[in-house]
């Protein structure tokens, strides 16, 4: 601030402030200074294409109405997750995403201070790309909040994947991602979905209100797996709000485990979820063996730190099922955990 010093009335230093911001919203010290500011007449695909490697691409405040392809390194910044949006000018059209990102050399893309919606997917993650997503919110679409695939790595941060149709961040193959102080909440389907040869981490993150499970280690539908899951300092509650979890016929749980998925759990809250706060499809947990026959779990769980699983079993549909397996948690009221 020390370019102000010369005016001697806080109006005129407030006036001057405001006057450098313009529509973009603040740049912190941190942030890259914006390269190409574009307003909302602004065509935003074009000016990506015309845009230099390593270009900051600063959006004004308002709704731009487009769908965005991304295949260079570049930083995409709104005014603000609550001021900068991005929606297609058509919905719902097949295979549709807010934000492609999709390369076979290696790029970072960064994309922070805006909200993405009303996509069938808000961002997509392809080929050998990476994203650094901040301060963000990917709301409102008809599938998926973000689908990160192929050999892509995703770093979440400060941010809200909420209220998708689908499943709020389904990760396959040997995709990467991780949640630092980000929400996944909300969704109509899973919070987060891991598949194939995949990783994904959440640290200080909250996958909470979800219509089916919180955390889906390893898919039903996709195949075999091996994908890892390690969460440390979360919070998994209230997941199962759609109400077919009441019945018998869904398990909506906090966790759940298949193939051969690695947990790791350290210093996290499982709370209040309909069914199981963790529960692996292995016979032993209630399941006829021909449940279980493509799908049995028999990979990993470690436990670290103080971890809390509690008012699990919403539905009451696992009394007198006790807590099977070995385990930390056997002595907790039934329905809270079923392992090996």
């Amino acid at each position: 601030m020390r370019m102000f010093a010369k005016f001697s009335s806080l109006g005129m230093v407030l006036l001057v402030f405001v006057w450098l911001l313009g529509g973009y919203g603040q740049v912190s010290q941190s942030q890259a200074p914006c390269t190409v500011k574009l307003e909302l007449a602004h065509v935003v695909q074009q000016a990506i294409n015309d845009a230099a490697e390593g270009a900051v691409v600063c959006l004004a405040k308002g709704t731009f109405f487009e769908t965005l392809e991304i295949k260079k390194r570049l930083t995409l910044r709104g005014a603000g997750r609550n001021q900068t949006l991005l929606e297609p000018r058509e919905s719902n059209l097949p295979n549709q995403s807010a934000v492609l990102i999709a390369s076979n050399p290696e790029i970072d893309v960064v994309i922070e201070d805006l909200t993405i919606s009303r996509a069938q997917v808000g961002i997509t993650v392809k080929g050998n790309a990476k994203l650094t997503l901040n301060n963000a919110q990917v709301s409102i679409n008809t599938n998926f909040g973000l689908f990160i695939d192929n050999a892509a790595v995703v770093n979440v941060s400060n941010s809200i994947i909420s209220d998708n149709a689908n499943v709020g961040v389904l990760v396959g193959n040997t995709a990467r991602v991780s949640f630092q102080n980000t929400q996944l909440s909300d969704n109509e389907g899973e919070g987060l979905m891991v598949w194939g040869d995949s990783a994904a981490s959440l640290t200080d993150s909250q996958v909470i209100n979800n219509g089916h499970s919180g955390l889906q280690l390893c898919s039903p539908f996709l195949g075999d797996c091996s994908a890892s899951l390690d969460v440390r300092g979360s919070t998994i509650a209230e997941n199962g709000r759609n109400l077919a979890c009441l019945g018998k016929d869904l398990l909506c749980n906090g966790i759940e485990l298949r193939h051969q998925g690695r947990l790791q759990l350290t210093d996290s809250i499982i709370k209040d979820n309909t069914d199981w706060g963790i529960l692996a499809f292995i016979a032993q947990c209630s399941f006829k063996p021909e449940e279980v026959q493509l799908v049995n779990f028999t990979g990993q769980t470690s436990f670290s730190g103080q971890n809390t699983v509690t008012g699990n079993n919403k539905s009451g549909n696992q009394n007198g099922k006790g807590n099977p397996g070995n385990h930390p948690f056997k002595s907790l009221p039934d329905g809270q955990v079923c392992l090996p």
